[in-house]
């Protein structure tokens, strides 16, 4: 029998605590509450929760740097934002800010199912993918290696990277298809390429590294697609780029090739 997912809930809200808790253990998932950071935190170590639900009260600075920080604590974990205020402007801030959905409040319970059982689809997925890279790399060399050759505790990605990019012309989401396929061309099965529509305009792109077996070769792979993001189909862009998982020498390769599309980390 699998073990069960745990899920973190953030938020001052009695009632909404409440409202969440009953969600999460509807999804067969174990509810865990914080009021603040320092027990979001303890959480964290603990329990290792897959997705956190964090309550936004009001649109202060604080939040908004609680919300990055909870996502460099634990950059495997998911997280949605629940906010009373919203726009595209806020929504695109929150995203910007590290969290995979930003849903208005009262709460869709519908919305909610459906975001939860996108983030638990991609765990399987990026799972899956792990297990097929240790093979695969089992098959090329004469010592078998283990899921401890993972960055983290168990097998898990290695880099996540995010693209916002908001092009001059109307998006053509053609453009995207076709940066899809050529993702896919370059990675061999190794990147996971996601996208998430924020308006006409704006995108935001979420790349996925799986085969941490040559850094040096998938670096490079990476720092070629946001060159490419200044296809002349796409039109001119401005891009910021969200590193984790990266050592220092690693993230400068990346910024090498920003620079060199004009792009601004």
């Amino acid at each position: 029998m699998a073990a069960k997912l745990h899920i973190l809930i953030i938020t001052k809200e009695k009632d909404m605590g409440i409202l969440l808790s009953r969600i999460s253990k509807k999804k067969d998932l174990i509810p865990h509450h914080a009021k603040n950071e320092a027990e979001a935190t303890s959480i964290i170590q603990k329990v290792n929760p897959f997705v956190t639900f964090l309550d936004f009260n009001n649109m202060s600075i604080e939040n908004f740097e609680n919300l990055k920080r909870l996502k460099n604590i634990h950059p495997d974990c998911s997280i949605i934002v629940f906010t009373q205020i919203f726009s595209p402007t806020i929504r695109e801030r929150v995203l910007r800010s590290g969290a995979d959905y930003c849903l208005i409040k009262p709460l869709d319970a519908k919305e909610l199912y459906k975001c939860v059982d996108n983030i638990l689809s991609r765990k399987l997925f990026r799972e899956t993918n792990s297990y097929n890279a240790i093979e695969k790399a089992n098959k090329k060399r004469s010592v078998p290696i283990s899921s401890k050759h993972f960055i983290g505790r168990e097998p898990r990605i290695p880099c996540r990277m995010l693209v916002k990019f908001r092009p001059i012309s109307p998006y053509d989401k053609k453009c995207d298809q076709e940066r899809v396929a050529m993702t896919r061309n370059i990675s061999s099965g190794g990147m996971e390429l996601e996208t998430d529509y924020l308006d006409d305009n704006i995108s935001k792109l979420t790349l996925r590294v799986y085969s941490p077996f040559d850094r040096e070769e998938w670096i490079h792979s990476l720092g070629w697609i946001v060159w490419k993001q200044q296809s002349p189909k796409i039109g001119s862009c401005r891009v910021g780029l969200q590193f984790l998982g990266l050592d220092e020498r690693e993230r400068n390769t990346l910024l090498h090739y920003a620079t060199r599309s004009q792009l601004k980390d």
